[in-house]
């Protein structure tokens, strides 16, 4: 079954960025006592599963996409995190439409990627994320949601 958390029923403030902290571990430490269901969410009759299109991994090339663009402007792609963890992080990025080429770092944080540079890394998602750490990736690349791209593995 599938529930719809009804913050106004949890009685605290619930920010509009902290939902981790607000409302889910909240309902978490709610439904861990073993409080009534009821009282703070209502039943979902009709849901829908989204299907996220798959990346193609090969040894030395993968091809991605776009699934979503955060308010950051940092690309959030298809590509899980531990896919491509024990791959040196020296890689050839082509976007596909239009083609151009830009030799890329993988990062494990935006605060270890270099400032104002196109990075790829890990994030919090589980997936891979283009992004300009203090800048706008999505502004400065053109790139949309549903864009696919390319990365070689450079061999060292």
């Amino acid at each position: 079954m599938v529930y719809e958390i009804l913050p106004e029923r949890l009685n605290r403030n619930i920010s509009d960025t902290f939902h981790g902290r607000d409302l889910f571990a909240p309902a978490a430490a709610m439904l861990a006592r073993g409080e009534d269901l009821s009282k703070w969410t209502l039943p979902i009759q009709t849901f829908f599963q989204v299907n996220w299109p798959s990346p193609e991994i090969c040894p030395h090339l993968i091809k991605g996409e776009i699934l979503h663009i955060d308010r950051f402007g940092n690309m959030i792609t298809n590509l899980p995190a531990h896919e491509i963890k024990d791959i040196s992080d020296c890689f050839t990025l082509r976007n596909e439409t239009p083609a151009q080429d830009e030799r890329v770092g993988l990062y494990p944080t935006y605060g270890k990627a270099p400032t104002g540079k196109r990075s790829l890394i890990a994030g919090s998602t589980g997936y891979l994320e283009w992004a300009i750490p203090n800048g706008n990736a999505a502004q400065a690349s053109g790139w949309q949601v549903g864009d696919t791209f390319l990365l070689s593995h450079e061999q060292t």
